[in-house]
This record gives structure tokens, sequence and C-alpha cells, in this order.
């Protein structure tokens, strides 16, 4: 099978999940991408990964590429070529890592238009999303749900949250049963 892994940034030294997940994939005999921006949250421009993480994920024959990008915001890239990428790599199914985000709407349309599935992660809640309850944090999240809530729900094969928290937040923000 093909598994594309669309993430905005992905890092080969944290060792994150994406980064286990994508690599046992691939040991497991399927053919696997991951398709980021060049940046590191936390870090936009800083140089490099790990040396160790990216020796690993060859190994296992997990194929990153890093698409040119602007950040334009806290936590989130545009990635030029998104869809390009995806549809070159030609997935049977696509896992989006983050519900709330351009890049989550942009793989949801690209997949959506391509007929492949496609499975959305959560990783957030109110203890890592402080934001999320300030009161223009509300009308943000809100305002996401109004414009893009029905296309998620029409477009997302799969929901995952990493935990009930996380279940609860995605619920609540984006009207997910």
């Amino acid at each position: 099978m093909k598994i594309a892994h669309v993430i905005d940034y992905f890092h080969t030294d944290y060792l994150y999940q994406e980064f286990y997940l994508a690599k046992s994939q691939a040991e497991a005999g399927h053919d696997v991408r991951v398709i980021a921006s060049v940046h590191r949250h936390g870090s936009v421009g800083a140089a490099g990964d790990g040396e160790d993480g990216r020796r690993l994920l060859n190994e296992a024959g997990v194929d990153v590429i890093r698409l040119q990008a602007h950040h334009p915001g806290h936590d989130g890239s545009w990635s030029s070529g998104l869809r390009a990428a995806l549809k070159a790599f030609g997935p049977d199914v696509v896992q989006c890592h983050g519900a709330f985000g351009p890049t989550t709407l942009r793989t949801a349309l690209a997949c959506h238009r391509a007929d492949v599935p496609l499975v959305v992660d959560n990783h957030c809640r109110e203890l890592n999303t402080p934001a999320a309850a300030s009161p223009l944090g509300r009308k943000a999240y809100e305002a996401y749900r109004r414009c893009f809530g029905a296309l998620l729900r029409r477009a997302v094969d799969c929901w995952v949250a990493v935990g009930p928290d996380e279940r609860d937040f995605l619920s609540e923000r984006l009207g997910i049963p």
C-alpha cells in the first residue's frame, strides 16, 4: 500500500509519533512518503534535522519530501506544491497530521478531488492549546468550524484523536460526532 503522511513540521531529531508511525509502516512493507515543509516547528529557518533519524527512516525505506513553504502563523505552514506532491506519489491513503490549519484543508481538498481516503489525526486539547479557551480563540475556532467544518466532515474518511481530551476538543471545535 502507498501511504502518504502530510505534516507541516516533520522532525527526525525529536523522533515524535509521526516518525515512528511512518517508519513502522515502511518496515511492514508499505511504500511510505512523508510530505512536509522545509521548516522546523519552533525554529523556522533553522538548519537540518537529526542525522540518526534521517538514517533510520532511510534504512526503513521512508521517503521524506521537503517542500518550500511560508510560515504564516504560530503553528502552520503553507507548502508550495503540496497537491502536486500528493498527485505525483499516487497514494492509496493519506494521513494528515493535525486537524486545524491550511495544510489540513488543502490536503482534504486534494484527497476529496482525487477520491483518495484521508485520515486526519488530532493532538490538540485544552491543555496544549490554551489560546483556544480565550474569547478570541473561541471565535477563531468557531469561524474555522463555520467556514470549513462541513468540507472536512465530507472529505475526511477517518478522524483519529490521540486521547479522550483530544477527542473532545475535536468534537467540540469541529462538530465531529
